[in-house]
């Protein structure tokens, strides 16, 4: 198996009485909080350019700063390997907090979708819009609000780690962007990431993992 530098923080949030069952023979339910990894979190550019150190990452247009059609996606990795190794996933849910929007991205560019993304060993350029494992799981967000956004990622956290992979990673974009608007403004929406300025243990992003 893969090995990963990073250990994830765990936090066990529910049991149902250690994993002997409950006298029926029946397995215990386990619910862990996977919390991503701000070294593993960053934004890739519609250009190549990767940026993993920004304080500002977005997901959207940035018409203004750069050119029209120059567009930004988010990526988060989250690590399995503190899972138990016999465990069953039953029940996966990523939750993201969207805290910020700039100009008018949702009217403009469509709904907030996930990708199941394999990009490491190092991202790059092709993890603009290459590396799927499957495209466009879920929507995640349609509208400008602040607040937690979900999708549930049941079945590639699975397979993620039924293939033996320590790690399952997402990618943010607007889904219908290739029918390209064109304007001079910025339209984004960022994400929260785990180490973000003012960020707290309850919006830094997370897999809550339910497992037998």
């Amino acid at each position: 198996m893969k090995a990963l530098p990073w250990l994830a923080a765990v936090l066990l949030v529910a049991c149902g009485g250690g994993g002997g069952g409950d006298g029926d023979g029946d397995p215990t339910s386990t619910t862990v909080v996977l919390r991503s990894q701000r070294t593993l979190t960053g934004m890739v550019y519609s250009f190549g350019e990767v940026n993993f150190d920004s304080l500002v990452p977005f997901t959207g247009d940035w018409g203004e700063f750069y050119a029209p059609t120059t567009r930004s996606r988010q990526l988060f990795a989250f690590g399995l390997e503190s899972l138990p190794p016999d465990a069953r996933i039953t029940g996966v849910i990523l939750q993201i907090h969207q805290v910020d929007v700039i100009g008018a991205p949702f009217a403009k560019l469509g709904d907030v979708v996930v990708d199941h993304v394999d990009y490491f060993a190092a991202p790059g350029p092709d993890s603009y819009d290459g590396q799927n494992l499957q495209r466009r799981i879920g929507t995640l967000s349609t509208s400008d609000s602040i607040g937690v956004r979900s999708v549930d990622v049941t079945a590639q956290v699975a397979t993620d780690w039924e293939a033996g992979r320590l790690w399952s990673q997402f990618r943010l974009r607007f889904y219908s962007e290739l029918a390209v608007f064109v304007d001079d403004e910025n339209d984004l929406v960022r994400f929260a990431y785990s180490e973000m300025a003012g960020t707290t243990t309850n919006v830094a992003p997370a897999l809550v993992v339910t497992y037998e």
